[in-house]
């Protein structure tokens, strides 16, 4: 530094003179003092302000030096044990500086801390925790978890140890040292804690039973659970389902953690199979058992649903077995008793006859006595009595007699005698003769045309009878008229008669050759019959046929016969028909017919 003194001398007249001192400062002399102590602290807040006060034993050569803070340098070891070198300034007047260093150390360290931690061990436990390591043995720290803080003491493993975690989330994990809350070391991960697994059960597949059938349910435990069922079932214990829609629900529990499950067992009702009421079957009649309340039905002995038998038994039991439409099984049993059921029975005053009208007495004689009694006698008349009944029949035919009875035991029986009455038609007598007029010798047929009869006895007017035969021929040995009586009687006795009166006259008589020879000589040259008597000569008619039908000769006079000659020539050898037509004296025609030899 270099100073100008000025000093002025000044007279009493006022007048001065200056003069100058110049006055050289050249002080290269730093000052001196001594540094703030070293310091150690735990946390950054624990860092003490600068303090130039700090700085003692401060002087100079020449000035009273000022002291000044200069600067904090930090070794960058932030939250790790870092070191502050804090430097001072003592300067003098001059200008010449001396600087001093204090040294601070923070013994603060982040955290380096590994988590670990364990589940519940029962579910809704409180048991589960989670373990900090890595801390500082004995130093307090405040651990924040899910943003809640709580203080702690590492333990001589510099371990902290959160218990009585429930399961759930846990995280925004904070672990600050107490002694500087800024170092805290923040973990951004996330645990869960989670209660055990539930235990694995099936309780099985849903099924269907029958009503009173057994059921056991045995759920499927493969971790060894505890197991119980609703509605008080014991596992693997055989137990009867109630009848309808059943859920049984399973639970397992194992280490209060719990698992549950259910079957729906259905139990269908057993079918209401009806076998039907008591039954009172008439004996003889047939019995028909048919169930109900069932899909299909079997039957003891033998018996089928709906298919009638008959009873041998005078009681019997039967059991019916009924299968509904889910094969569930019932069964139902009906008595049946046989009821005395005898026929009713009767006799009848008569059973045939040809007289009308005729009355009939019937008797009932049934065994077991009826309480209705209904006859039917088959003339249209119907009655009701048990008694003696009749009735009168007056159209010929055979009637079927029917009396239908009732009994006491409620039993229904009949007895039919069929074509128990006939009135019979009185026999007609009628025959039929080939002729009514007959030559003396010239058997007559007669013909029986009765009807309703089946004996005969013909009485032919000349002292001669025919008995037992139905058809007679008969021969009058004298001419004259001859009343023929016909006496027909059916089986019953009742007869009739017819009579026809014959005339017996003399008998036409012709002789008619069977052969001629057409030769020219003196014998046998034509064919002609030769009628004696008993003719009309003028109701005469003679005809010739050859083989093939056609007409060789006709003549009306019984003189005149056939010479052989048809159309101008001589017929050739052979067989020919004749055919004479004639009146006899009876004054009817009588027809002939023959066959005759041409031979030459």
């Amino acid at each position: 530094e270099l100073i100008t003194r000025t000093y002025r001398i000044t007279d009493a007249c006022g007048n001065f003179t200056d003069v100058v001192q110049t006055i050289t400062v050249n002080d290269e002399i730093a000052p001196t003092g001594n540094a703030p102590a070293n310091v150690t602290v735990s946390c950054f807040s624990d860092v003490p302000a600068p303090n130039v006060n700090s700085v003692s034993n401060v002087s100079d050569n020449c000035s009273v030096p000022v002291v000044t803070f200069i600067s904090d340098q930090s070794n960058g070891s932030i939250c790790n044990q870092e070191i502050i070198t804090r430097t001072y300034a003592i300067t003098d007047a001059c200008g010449n500086q001396t600087l001093v260093t204090q040294t601070i150390s923070i013994n603060a360290i982040t955290p380096n801390t590994t988590i670990d931690f364990s589940d519940p061990t029962s579910c809704g436990g409180t048991d589960g925790f989670i373990l900090f390591s890595g801390l500082n043995s004995g130093e307090n720290y405040s651990i924040s978890v899910n943003n809640s803080a709580s203080n702690y003491t590492a333990n001589n493993t510099g371990q902290i140890l959160l218990s009585g975690l429930s399961q759930g989330q846990y995280g925004n994990f904070s672990i600050t040292p107490e002694t500087c809350d800024l170092c805290a070391q923040i973990i951004n991960s996330t645990i869960t804690l989670n209660d055990p697994p539930n235990p694995m059960v099936n309780a099985g597949v849903d099924t269907t039973f029958c009503e009173g059938e057994t059921l056991v349910l045995t759920a499927f435990n493969p971790d060894n659970a505890n197991i119980t069922w609703s509605g008080g079932i014991q596992n693997g214990q055989v137990f009867v389902p109630t009848a309808g829609v059943n859920v049984y629900i399973v639970t397992a529990e194992l280490n209060n953690c719990f698992s549950t499950d259910e079957v729906l067992v259905t139990v269908f009702g057993l079918p209401d199979v009806d076998a039907g009421p008591m039954q009172g079957i008439c004996n003889g009649n047939e019995v028909t058992l048919s169930a109900t309340g069932a899909a299909t039905y079997q039957w003891t002995n033998g018996v089928e649903n709906g298919v009638p038998f008959i009873q041998s038994d005078v009681t019997a039991v039967y059991t019916v077995i009924g299968v509904d439409t889910n094969g569930c099984v019932n069964e139902a049993q009906v008595l049946v008793n046989i009821n005395e059921n005898p026929a009713p029975s009767f006799t009848i005053s008569q059973n045939i006859s040809c007289i009308s009208p005729l009355e009939v007495v019937f008797t009932n004689n049934s065994v077991l006595e009826p309480v209705i009694c209904n006859w039917n006698f088959g003339n249209g008349v119907l009655l009701s009595n048990c008694g003696s009944v009749s009735t009168i029949y007056d159209e010929v035919g055979c009637y079927d007699i029917t009396l239908n009875v009732v009994y006491g035991n409620g039993c229904i029986n009949s007895f039919t005698v069929e074509e128990g009455v006939c009135l019979l038609p009185n026999p007609v007598a009628s025959f039929t003769t080939n002729t009514t007029e007959q030559g003396i010798g010239d058997p007559i047929q007669f013909v029986n045309l009765s009807q309703d009869a089946n004996a005969y006895q013909w009485n032919m007017g000349d002292g001669t009878q025919h008995n037992n035969q139905t058809n007679v021929t008969h021969i009058f040995e004298a001419q004259g008229t001859y009343d023929v009586t016909l006496v027909a009687t059916n089986e019953l006795g009742c007869t009739d008669s017819t009579t026809q009166t014959i005339k017996i006259d003399k008998p036409l008589v012709m002789y008619v050759p069977n052969a001629f020879t057409p030769d020219g000589d003196a014998f046998n040259n034509d064919f002609k019959p030769v009628l004696s008597s008993g003719f009309d000569p003028y109701n005469y008619e003679l005809i010739v046929f050859n083989r093939w039908g056609e007409i060789m000769f006709v003549s009306h006079n019984a003189e005149v016969g056939w010479d052989g000659m048809y159309g101008g020539k001589l017929c050739p050898e052979g067989v020919y028909v004749w055919q004479i037509r004639v009146k006899n004296g009876n004054g009817t025609f009588e027809s002939h017919r023959g066959h005759l030899s041409l031979l030459r």
